[in-house]
């Protein structure tokens, strides 16, 4: 009897290639998983992914989303499907490390992705606290332990809020109407604007100890720079649109600069350096920024649209337009462009965003809603009746506090 003869191991390789049969090959390992970079507990995020399959098989696909919890391979699918995703939501608040794998129609599994890192905060819930009667508020200004809070008034008062038990004193009776008002960080010190003149008061004993006399124009609003340096007053002629910023440098409280020329300039921000200040020009529709080291506009950027709420996110990055066409302007800090527009609503009247940059509060057309950064997603609202005046964060607790100019009162909302 014949015995069978071994084929040469060089003859079965060519017989491989000439019968089409080939070695499987490992899908190419995923390069990396796109989606939401912050969330909130309980909430479902999506995030995609591409495949490559070099023999051009059959994957299926599997997501770990870093808390214990891997997704069940999916059917098989196409490699050349535009895009994959898988939705997920945490229990616990934390950092996740969320990766995919896949492996072809053989059983060949490639390495997991590298990490794509998400932060799932808590729960976020609106709650209106109580409110403080105070006549028309405008501006709020916040001591720095969080004791005292200023409040200008269009009714020509400026108050003094003793927080702990919400009592209201008035400093400033009859003056015509004040609209802007800021504390010098060292909080000994008040700034405040009406029609024709900037009055300076030593607190809380509450002394005026220097006046101003801006003639033929109105105050608006105010910022100070970081740095309690200088103060940003926009101010509207009392005879046409015309506006202009005012310049005080606190050192002396001397006017140091007057920039003019633009309509309506209204509300103000300054970047967390105090690099620049920006200014909503309302019949301009347009943005001025202003350089602060030597109080130059370098920049105007135009929107498109009637601006109004105006915040600086605090990591400098972008700055944030609320128009009155019912969207929400972003701009490239460092380009001074605007890079993108999100509807939020009509008629919107303050913008402002948390101290940690990961929440913005936006009122307009009777709610006071509040979004996700930097995807936009609302996250709760609150109804609320009336025009509100520029918002400030407490800095000791997750309290917000809101003036109602046509309602007469301060609202406090916790979060």
């Amino acid at each position: 009897m014949k015995r069978a003869c071994p084929l040469p191991h060089a003859l079965v390789l060519f017989l491989a290639v000439v019968t089409g049969c080939r070695e499987n090959r490992t899908p190419t390992a995923i390069a990396e998983v796109t989606g939401p970079v912050t969330g909130i507990v309980d909430s479902t995020y999506t995030y995609t992914t591409s495949i490559t399959d070099r023999d051009g098989d059959a994957v299926s696909y599997r997501f770990a989303w870093g808390d214990g919890d891997t997704s069940d391979w999916t059917e098989l699918v196409p490699c050349d499907s535009p895009f994959y995703h898988m939705s997920h939501a945490w229990r616990t608040i934390d950092s996740f490390s969320v990766q995919a794998q896949v492996r072809d129609q053989h059983g060949a599994t490639a390495e997991w992705s590298s990490p794509h890192v998400v932060t799932i905060g808590g729960p976020f819930t609106l709650r209106l606290a109580d409110s403080i009667p105070v006549q028309a508020p405008i501006m709020l200004a916040l001591a720095p332990q969080d004791d005292y809070m200023y409040a200008s008034a269009c009714c020509g008062m400026l108050y003094r809020v003793r927080l702990r038990d919400k009592q209201v004193d008035t400093l400033i009776p009859d003056w015509p109407p004040i609209y802007a008002v800021v504390l010098h960080p060292d909080g000994q010190r008040l700034y405040f604007a009406g029609n024709d003149r900037i009055g300076v008061m030593s607190v809380p004993e509450g002394a005026l100890d220097t006046v101003l006399s801006i003639r033929g124009y109105c105050s608006c609003y105010a910022v100070m720079l970081p740095s309690g340096d200088q103060i940003y007053f926009t101010m509207t002629s009392s005879r046409s649109d015309t506006g202009k910023v005012v310049v005080l440098r606190t050192s002396d409280n001397r006017v140091v600069a007057e920039l003019g020329g633009r309509n309506g300039c209204s509300r103000v921000a300054a970047s967390p350096t105090g690099d620049n200040v920006y200014v909503t020009n309302l019949y301009d529709s347009s943005i001025s920024v202003i350089r602060t080291s030597d109080n130059q506009e370098v920049a105007v950027v135009t929107l498109g649209a009637c601006p109004y709420g105006i915040a600086a996110a605090p990591d400098g990055q972008s700055v944030y337009v609320a128009c009155d066409d019912g969207n929400m302007r972003i701009l490239d800090a460092a380009r001074n462009a605007v890079v993108g527009s999100v509807p939020i609503g009509m008629l919107p009247t303050d913008l402002a965003v948390t101290p940690d940059g990961k929440y913005m509060f936006r009122i307009g057309y009777g709610r006071l809603n509040v979004a996700h950064l930097p995807d936009n997603e609302v996250v709760d609202s609150l109804g609320f009746s009336g025009n509100s005046g520029m918002m400030v964060f407490a800095s000791s607790r997750n309290r917000v506090f809101i003036p109602n100019t046509y309602y007469r009162g301060i609202r406090i909302v916790d979060y």
